[in-house]
């Protein structure tokens, strides 16, 4: 039985890596009553796969794995079990049975950011365009990093920009292409915008959270 599973990964958790992630939710499925199935071959792994991983500093209402069982699985006892062997900043809040077929890549192609943004700048009234949208990122070449810049103008959408919060902070909503053919990093992105506003505005004072994850398949 293979099952797709939600989780969230917040607080200072945050900060974990994407191998740390899944160590732990490995150790997690371990501990409940349910048997994983393995790989075969010299080097036996348990079957699970993950979505792309989240940049250190981000937080996520919504993460996804899939997992495959020996045997049949009930659902809601899996998910209690698991969510008292995780901490309080990762639980899951959803799963359900999929197609040994199914993928996570395929699956979803987008993902919903917030964007909450610190600072003393009047930039509520900017009404932001994402034409001629540049970000930098790091390319590997020959052993070496080098930076690039690209247009991610297609790849972008503004739900809601700049908006005054109740707490005296600016939120942006965006939703981020992640597919097989392009994956926006969120950090990249508020830096781009930055950018091209010409905004002194440092990356430490942007608290991003990932809201959802999207298929427009």
């Amino acid at each position: 039985m293979r099952l797709r599973v939600y989780y969230t990964r917040k607080g200072d958790l945050k900060f974990i890596s994407h191998l740390n992630t899944i160590d732990l939710l490995q150790r997690t499925i371990f501990s409940t009553d349910y048997k994983v199935a393995f790989s075969e071959g010299f080097n036996p792994h348990p079957i699970m796969s993950f979505g792309n991983p989240l940049p250190l500093g981000v937080s996520s209402d919504f993460e996804v794995f899939d997992v495959e069982f020996v045997d049949k699985v009930e659902i809601e006892n899996f998910i209690n079990q698991a969510n008292s062997y995780l901490p309080e900043e990762v639980k899951i809040f959803d799963a359900f049975e999929i197609p040994s077929n199914s993928s996570i890549s395929k699956a979803f192609t987008h993902n919903l950011y917030e964007f909450r943004i610190f600072t003393d700048l009047k930039i509520d009234e900017i009404k932001i365009d994402t034409s001629d949208l540049l970000i930098k990122r790091k390319k590997k070449k020959k052993k070496r990093e080098e930076i690039i810049s690209e247009d991610v103008s297609k790849h972008v959408e503004i739900l809601s920009g700049f908006n005054m919060t109740s707490d005296n902070e600016y939120e942006l909503i965006a939703k981020l292409e992640n597919s097989t053919e392009k994956i926006i990093n969120p950090l990249n992105f508020i830096k781009g915008i930055f950018e091209k506003y010409n905004l002194d505005i440092s990356i430490y004072d942007v608290n991003i959270n990932k809201k959802e994850m999207i298929s427009e398949l």
